[in-house]
């Protein structure tokens, strides 16, 4: 009887044994496909957003060039004809904020001009050699995605014009791309130190600030490292990180053409209690 019941305690001492490691077996595995889930995810909506952005860049360049040829083709003899083509432009090819430049930095747009030394930094040079993507903040507006290109073409009324631009409101651009949001997904446009160039809060933790300041000691500073070398170098990455019992996946991609990265965040919660149930569903 006395080895019968120590054979029992040693054989319930096994199965529990054996229950809590399937369990933990269980449970690693599921959080690594969480993790592998989280990434992938995220990794193909950063994709899909910075395309769109590049997209956006390309066609604009494209319209642009075709605006140009337009303007120049047409019979301008006053500011006044000068407006008024610029503003058939914008309607034609649904241009935002289209504007020419003349050799005295002189801006012009649909119903003003204005010298645009002090809004446009690209302005300061006497010429341009090539396109110029950049982020401009006017007067505590909403920060704008800014075009450039060269008009060394380009003639109106004995006048040389050096350039032409168009704006696109950041906050816009990033009202179309939630359309395609999930609850507890989060998206925000970064230069390659870091700033938020859209404004968008990427969840609690980093929110609208730049995204550097606000992970230092949030994660290892081997990983902080690794991931702010990956910004200035302008490549994809993922990074894994927990505050308290949220476990949050970051992943970002470069957007060919300039110098920044679209991040996309979820906490793995929801991707564990949504995603994968779906994705379980025949």
């Amino acid at each position: 009887m006395l080895t019968a019941a120590i054979g029992s305690l040693i054989i319930v001492a096994i199965v529990t044994a054996s229950t809590l490691w399937n369990y933990k077996k269980t449970a690693a595995a599921t959080d690594e496909a969480v993790s592998t889930v989280s990434s992938f995810y995220l990794l193909t909506m950063a994709d899909s957003h910075a395309k769109t952005i590049t997209n956006l860049i390309s066609n604009s360049f494209e319209e642009m060039r075709i605006a140009i040829a337009y303007i120049a083709d047409e019979d301008v003899a006053s500011q006044y004809d000068l407006r008024e083509a610029i503003g058939r432009v914008e309607s034609l090819l649904g241009m935002n904020q289209f504007a020419l430049v003349d050799e005295d930095n002189v801006v012009y747009t649909r119903y003003t001009t204005y010298t645009g030394g002090t809004r446009h930094a690209f302005l300061s040079k006497d010429s341009l050699d090539d396109r110029i993507i950049s982020i401009v903040s006017i007067y505590g507006s909403s920060k704008q995605l800014c075009l450039a290109v060269p008009t060394p073409d380009l003639h109106i009324m004995g006048k040389q014009y050096k350039a032409c631009f168009v704006q696109f409101d950041i906050n816009d651009i990033f009202d179309l791309l939630a359309l395609d949001e999930h609850a507890g997904t989060h998206f925000a446009l970064y230069s390659k130190n870091g700033s938020n160039l859209s404004g968008t809060n990427l969840g609690p933790v980093i929110s609208s600030g730049n995204l550097f300041e606000a992970l230092q000691g949030v994660v290892p500073e081997e990983i902080w490292e690794e991931n702010h070398e990956n910004f200035e170098k302008g490549e994809e990455g993922t990074l894994l990180f927990g505050t308290g019992d949220a476990h949050q996946t970051l992943c970002y991609v470069p957007i060919e053409g300039t110098e920044w990265e679209m991040a996309a965040l979820i906490r793995e919660s929801i991707i564990g209690s949504d995603t994968l149930h779906q994705r379980q569903k025949p």
